[in-house]
């Protein structure tokens, strides 16, 4: 399903892009949510004690009235943005696999997300930011601040800025 609200040029692979990424966030942030448990578990309880945090961390379901993945939404579409910038060319393939336009977006998109989620969970801070959006829960004020250290922390992984209006930008280094 193409969406004609959008202002890309009518046989753009934005269109399939943005679809496809749209298709799969509910699955990626699940996905996430469960690799920055994971590691974290991993790096900051490597002997498996059980405390208080230990537990909320373990039965963490995705809702339930505390945290969900709707919280790292605007991370997602930072995500997403940063990886159409990336991968500007407008054409499209000719694909001899018998694969469509779609699936093969599918796998990159997927593909490149999980790598780039691997390679955070390499910092602490999103691994907090992670699980305080999901996990804990801070509600209003706590979410804005830790949504915007996920954001400072794509800045400064990809030297570029996401702005809603203005698109990606280069961050100029000095």
């Amino acid at each position: 399903m193409i969406h004609t609200n959008l202002k890309l040029f009518p046989k753009d692979k934005n269109y399939i892009l943005k679809e496809v990424q749209s298709h799969f966030k509910e699955s990626l942030l699940t996905s996430t949510v469960n690799i920055v448990i994971r590691k974290y578990l991993e790096l900051h309880n490597p002997l498996g004690i059980r405390d208080d945090t230990v537990e909320a961390i373990e039965s963490y379901d995705g809702g339930g009235g505390r945290g969900t993945t709707g919280s790292l939404d605007d991370f997602y579409y930072g995500l997403a943005a940063i990886y159409r910038y990336q991968n500007c060319d407008n054409q499209l393939e000719l694909i001899f696999a018998g694969h469509t336009q779609f699936e093969k977006f599918s796998k990159e998109w997927q593909e490149t997300y999980e790598y780039w989620i691997t390679e955070f969970c390499q910092y602490a801070h999103f691994l907090r930011a992670v699980l305080g959006l999901t996990v804990f829960n801070p509600g209003p004020e706590g979410s804005i601040l830790l949504g915007n250290r996920l954001k400072h922390l794509l800045s400064r992984h990809f030297n570029l800025r996401v702005y809603k209006y203005r698109g990606v930008i280069e961050l100029k280094v000095a």
